[in-house]
């Protein structure tokens, strides 16, 4: 009731913010063009994974957002499916309605309308119980929990082992019951549900008091919890497992135990064994057959037996005995898994073998398919009691987690509910055990079985006095979310020495190192110990790759293959290609080109690319280009008393006294059209409390003062102001139509303009201004020979952001070369950014500077 009451509560929020608001501006409505339709999915998003978890957007949910959902059973969830695209449909509709029609365009609105309408959305997205669950992994390692951080993760995992208890070798097999919880077996609740399961818990050791942890409530969490003593956290570092060959490469489960003691292992599923990543995670750890729907639908006979998810539970177990004939036959011990599907949600999914079997009155579903799974289960076993490997093997049937939202949920919840764990050996009497426990506890408990004494990471034999987890650390789950970090090491990523190859294949998009594949986008950034640090192009922070490459420490090795747009690189100009990019961050040296064929490049070849020194300018020639004033902009007229942005006549006139020359504007229009200098209208007012409707007229832009003390400027301002500097420069930005504008300045010959599309650079050219200066984003739209292109239209100046500088040093050589000067902006962004800072290190590249606050007179020493 909590998340739909969260749900009630954001719902009004959003409708409250909605009705409460008619008259917007054009930024409100892109602004609401983004929230609405953000808002309405969110609620969608919620009712279907509840429609599934009964709590919502959960652990599992966030899982499958991340590793997808191919491979499962869709034509179970037809109504559900059509539902949510009705849902989606509408969703469009109504934001399309509410954006176009309840919305009216205003050029002002009050500030107090805006605050509390951006306010109110921000709360119902906040108050959203999609968002909590969304947010709730990465609040728990940011919120942490200090009794938590304070137990050492590998105190208590412990490194997977086996001790052989004798020379023999028992073979397993171990059935994963689909949400067939343990709770089903509550005589009062359920009578006779499940007769025939607890026929065979009086013969067998049944532990009664297994719980589900966080990490392990749905299937392939449930699969790694049992197969490694861990729960599923996935990589806390952000990426996203799409590029990842291998599943949990770095865990050692029971698979990889089992195989090294020469047991045929086999996993068989009627169901797809590519949904989840089932199939890696078995591949990844030893098992010589995994076998799912994809397999069986090659040997079963035309007219398939099957359901929405795959095959029918009867039909599986009929190849599972054949299978089990097979590997017996082989003379070698082994372990077959198999995961039932017939009690998965929703509906009814009944074998044809219980005869049309109901439970009671036979209306709900769950338990009419409860009662089946009961009898198909039975038979299977009975059947393998019979057979001629009956000593020599142990059985196991658990529940993979506890059932997902049903049509008995309602019951079960009011019991406390326990998954099923109960091993077979035809040499034990049954037995029961109440000792606490949880999922991660179960392998290490059933390896004792086969003969071996287990240690398998967080789980601990609930046969032995050793204490399980969950008793012994209070509050254990919070902890379990504490250790996530290190849970999701177990992703890890290989070392690598200098002798070591990466093998691109463009054709399948992956790259291979030491046997791995991964598939790029890809960054691999190389560490000092042979570590090495892989980001994909997908993660939950929202970074793109590109800002890690900003990010990296000169000096720092890489390799790098994305698309060439990606990598923002004008020096490779096939921009739907795929590209390589490698070396040494912050040097000259770094290579990078088009990706056509198969290519191999070293570990040698990127760790041990030469990196130019940062300056190979002199201390003399520093100090030349340091005192030189035309390479530093004043940036919006510059900053005066710590104020940026003010495009104002003090902060011209302040500048122009320490020495600047060059002075960029910020140019938009009134609503009368005049041109005036201003960054943008909301932010000019902010500064100038302006309360009218925006954008102002001109006589209302000239009558407000900024900050209350400084004078803005139209464009008589300007003209006047460049008449009486007559060796000054204007720089202008935002603006984008040169020949209107040079026209209406008092000097275009005094005219540096920063544009925005080609047309308009040559525009400016054809309009004799002193510099028509594209801003690098357009040059992406050049074809052939940059430069040369640059230099035959005239171009002498571009505008850059300091942050393309790395990427792209070879072309900044080339422009160096032919004259054609650069200048950077974003300085002050960030650490090492100041103009200090771009003068020491960055001029080497580049010709000039935007800078806010610069000193001719006091030029401080480069280290």
């Amino acid at each position: 009731m909590t998340n739909y009451l969260f749900l009630l509560i954001s719902t009004a929020l959003f409708l409250a913010a909605i009705v409460s608001r008619k008259t917007v501006t054009k930024v409100d409505l892109v602004a609401a063009a983004i929230f609405i339709p953000g808002f309405l999915l969110l609620s969608i998003l919620f009712l279907v994974a509840d429609y599934f978890t009964g709590v919502g957007v959960d652990a599992s949910v966030i899982y499958h957002l991340k590793y997808g959902l191919y491979g499962a059973g869709f034509l179970e969830y037809k109504l559900l499916i059509i539902t949510t695209i009705i849902a989606i449909l509408l969703t469009a509709a109504g934001s399309f309605y509410l954006i176009k029609k309840h919305f009216r365009i205003s050029k002002r609105t009050k500030l107090t309308q805006n605050a509390s309408f951006y306010i109110v959305l921000i709360l119902a997205f906040l108050a959203s119980p999609s968002m909590h669950g969304l947010l709730r992994p990465s609040m728990n390692g940011l919120l942490g929990w200090n009794e938590a951080q304070q137990l050492n993760f590998y105190e208590h995992y412990r490194f997977p082992d086996l001790e052989p208890l004798s020379s023999a070798k028992k073979n397993l097999v171990y059935i994963y019951a689909e949400g067939l919880e343990r709770t089903y077996f509550d005589e009062a609740t359920f009578p006779g549900l499940v007769p025939n399961l607890k026929a065979l818990e009086s013969v067998g050791t049944s532990f009664t008091n297994i719980s589900q942890v966080n990490g392990t409530g749905w299937t392939i969490a449930g699969l790694t919890a049992t197969q490694c003593g861990i729960p599923l956290f996935t990589p806390s570092h952000g990426n996203s497992m799409s590029g990842l060959e291998d599943f949990l490469p770095n865990a050692i489960c029971v698979g990889d135990l089992l195989s090294d003691e020469g047991y045929n292992l086999e996993y068989i599923s009627g169901s797809s064994t590519y949904f989840a990543g089932t199939e890696k995670f078995f591949s990844t750890h030893g098992f010589n057959y995994i076998k799912g729907r994809e397999f069986l639908s090659k040997i079963i006979p035309v007219d398939p037996y099957i359901n929405g998810w795959g095959y029918y539970d009867d039909e599986l177990f009929e190849i599972a005995l054949k299978e089990l004939d097979d590997l017996h036959a082989e003379e070698k011990p082994f372990a077959v898994f198999i995961s039932t599907m017939d009690t998965h949600p929703p509906g009814e999914k009944l074998s044809a073998s219980c005869d049309d079997r109901k439970y009671l009155d036979g209306r709900n579903d769950m338990l009419n398919a409860v009662a089946c799974a009961d009898l198909v289960i039975s038979r299977f076993l009975n059947k393998i009691f019979a057979s001629s490997y009956a000593e020599d093997t142990v059985v196991v049937i658990s529940s993979d987690h506890l059932a997902m939202r049903n049509s008995a949920t309602s019951m079960l919840r009011k019991l406390e509910r326990r998954n099923l764990f109960l091993m077979l050996e035809t040499e034990k009497n049954g037995a029961t055990v109440d000792k606490p426990g949880s999922i991660l506890d179960v392998a290490p408990t059933w390896l004792t079985a086969l003969g071996y004494k287990g240690e398998l990471g967080l789980g601990r034999d609930l046969l032995s006095d050793d204490e399980p987890l969950i008793t012994k650390i209070p509050d254990f789950d919070r902890v379990l979310n504490s250790w996530a970090v290190n849970l999701g090491d177990f992703w890890g990523f290989p070392k690598v020495t200098s002798w070591d190859d990466y093998e691109i294949f463009p054709d399948r998009k992956s790259i291979k190192i030491n046997k791995r594949t991964y598939h790029y986008p890809l960054l691999v950034e190389f560490e000092d110990n042979d570590e090495t640090i892989m980001r994909f192009d997908s993660n939950h922070e929202g970074q793109k790759l590109i800002d890690y490459v900003w990010k990296m420490n000169d000096g720092k090795a890489f390799l790098w293959v994305d698309k060439c747009k990606a990598m923002r690189s004008l020096s490779m100009a096939r921009f739907d290609q795929d590209c390589v990019m490698y070396g040494r961050a912050g040097s000259g040296g770094i290579e990078q080109f088009v990706l056509e064929t198969e290519t191999l490049i070293s570990v040698k070849s990127i760790t041990e690319k030469a990196a130019l020194p940062v300056n190979v300018r002199t201390s003399a020639e520093i100090d030349v280009n340091a005192k030189d004033s035309s390479r530093f902009i004043a940036h919006a007229g510059g900053e005066i008393d710590g104020h940026k942005y003010t495009n104002s006549l003090e902060a011209m006139d302040h500048h122009y006294k320490k020495g600047f020359r060059l002075f960029e504007l910020d140019i938009i229009e009134t609503s009368d059209e005049v041109y005036v200098a201003a960054h943008d209208w909301e932010h000019w007012q902010k500064l100038t409390g302006f309360e009218g409707e925006l954008p102002p007229v001109r006589d209302g832009f000239n009558s407000s003062q900024l900050l209350d003390k400084y004078t803005p400027m139209d464009m008589e301002t300007i003209n006047h102001w460049f008449e009486q500097h007559p060796d000054a420069i204007l720089v202008t930005d935002k603006i984008n139509t040169p020949l209107d504008f040079a026209n209406q300045f008092v000097d275009k010959k005094r005219l540096m303009m920063e544009l925005f599309s080609l047309k308009a650079v040559k525009e400016g050219v054809a309009a004799g201004i002193r510099s028509a200066m594209p801003s690098w984003d357009i040059l992406v739209n050049i074809k052939g020979d940059i430069t040369q292109s640059l230099v035959d239209l005239g171009v002498t100046d571009v505008a850059a952001s300091r942050r393309v500088i790395k990427n792209n040093l070879k072309l900044l050589d080339e422009f160096k070369k032919q004259g054609i000067r650069v200048y950077v902006f974003h300085v002050n962004s960030g650490e090492n950014s100041d103009e200090q800072f771009v003068v020491c290190n960055d001029m080497e590249h580049v010709y000039g500077l935007y800078a806010d606050n610069y000193d001719f007179a006091n030029v401080a020493t480069c280290k």
